[in-house]
Formats: structure tokens, C-alpha cells, sequence
């Protein structure tokens, strides 16, 4: 980074820039932010953004962050409160193996990661989960 980016953004010891938190959502097919499943995208490990041109959900062209900034993170939020992404997180939570492996199981922030549920998004999850 240069002179400039490293006292605007604050980095993690991988050199990306870290944020204190970030939120994230999901999508049923398992993505987070705009990084699909069999996207060539999500594998980007050496830029902090990339860009979609075909996106499977609307808009068809997007630019999300990469893995590697959103690990970077301290923290992570995960909001999701639709029935139809259930199964998506009963995978992800319940380290299910399912290939390719989903993008949001992917999320591994460097301090902590927190899921927020509603009833309809927990359906899906074993009982000793929906306490």
C-alpha cells in the first residue's frame, strides 16, 4: 500500500485493509457480498475489490470487496431473517460438506463472527441449535 492508503486505511497484519466491523448478509445460494458460488471471483486472493459483469442475482454487474478484505475484518455480522436461505445456513453453521464449499462458509474474521437469525433463516438447523 502506499503512503496514503496505509494512514487512510488501517491494515491487518496480511497488509488488506481492516475494518472494526462489517455486516454481511447471505443469499440461498450461499453468497456473501457479491462473491457467488462457481464464480471465479470469490478466489480472487490478491486485490481488495473485484468486479461481476453477469451477476446470477439482479444487478448483473456489481463490485464487492474479496475475501481477503473481509477476513480482515475484526469483526463480522451476519444478518439473515429469509426462509429460503435456511439451508444455506444450517450448512455453513453446522459445518456441513457440500462441494464447492459455499462463499459464506468462507467468512473467518480475525476476532469475531456473529450470526443473527430469525426463526424463518433458523428452520433448517439441528435442534441442539434452536434454543
Amino acid at each position: 500500500m502506499t503512503r496514503v492508503e496505509q494512514k487512510v486505511f488501517p491494515s491487518s497484519p496480511t497488509g488488506f485493509p481492516q475494518f472494526d466491523l462489517m455486516l454481511l448478509g447471505i443469499g440461498a445460494d450461499g453468497h456473501v457480498a457479491s462473491l457467488f458460488p462457481n464464480r471465479t471471483q470469490r478466489y480472487n486472493r490478491y486485490d481488495c475489490v473485484t468486479y461481476i459483469n453477469d451477476s446470477p442475482k439482479p444487478p448483473p454487474m456489481r463490485i464487492t470487496f474479496t475475501f481477503p478484505v473481509i477476513n480482515s475484518a475484526k469483526h463480522i455480522a451476519v444478518v439473515v431473517t429469509d426462509k429460503e436461505k435456511a439451508g444455506a445456513v444450517a450448512i455453513t453453521l453446522e459445518n456441513l460438506q457440500v462441494r464447492p464449499t459455499l462463499p459464506c462458509s468462507e467468512v473467518k474474521p480475525q476476532v469475531s463472527l456473529t450470526w443473527f437469525l430469525n426463526k424463518d433463516a433458523a428452520s433448517k438447523l439441528s435442534p441442539q441449535y434452536n434454543k
